[in-house]
């Protein structure tokens, strides 16, 4: 019966495969539209009805992992004056477990620069990490055994209040 499908009520519900396809294989939303004989905004419409669907799939994974290691990595966003902190979460075989993205304020010579042309930035490290942690904390089957990180100030603290009882390790930044 028609009704039950997930893609009950859409137009042209037969291209639905096709557009999954080509979006997977790297294509634009226009260059999709194009191809399908679509508007760019049924298009839309469909990549977001597409973006719900792999919302439900992904709360209804969960994984295993012995072993957590996180980490930090600073980039930009469009210029030097608004940098990014990019919290990433992988297992003890390197798959991603989670990623999150925070807005930091500038340092160094351009922090003053940087707070005049584009204001005060909040610094949510703090804030992503927490979230990074309860995303993992809610798909894991089982606790891990460990969870490792570089010896930042502000892990320790974090660690212990998402994975009390946890064993939880800090390695130097530096290779001896």
């Amino acid at each position: 019966m028609r009704s039950f499908k997930l893609d009950y009520r859409h137009k042209k519900m037969d291209l639905n495969p096709q557009l999954a396809k080509l979006l997977s294989e790297g294509n634009s939303l226009r260059g999709c539209s194009r191809i399908l004989g679509l508007t760019y905004y049924n298009t839309y419409k469909k990549f977001l009805w597409f973006k719900k669907l792999v919302e439900k799939e992904k709360n209804k994974l969960s994984f295993k992992a012995k072993v957590i290691e996180f980490d930090e990595l600073e980039s930009i966003h469009h210029t030097k004056c608004k940098p990014l902190s990019i919290v990433l979460m992988v297992n003890e075989k390197n798959q991603l477990l989670a990623a999150q993205v925070a807005e930091i304020p500038a340092k160094g010579k351009l922090a003053e620069f940087s707070r005049l042309k584009y204001g005060l930035r909040e610094n949510q490290r703090k804030q992503k990490l927490i979230q990074a942690f309860t995303d993992i904390k809610n798909n894991l089957q089982a606790l891990p055994v460990l969870i490792k990180s570089d010896a930042s100030s502000i892990y320790k603290i974090q660690v212990e209040c998402s994975f009390s009882g946890v064993r939880y390790e800090q390695y130097s930044r530096r290779a001896d």
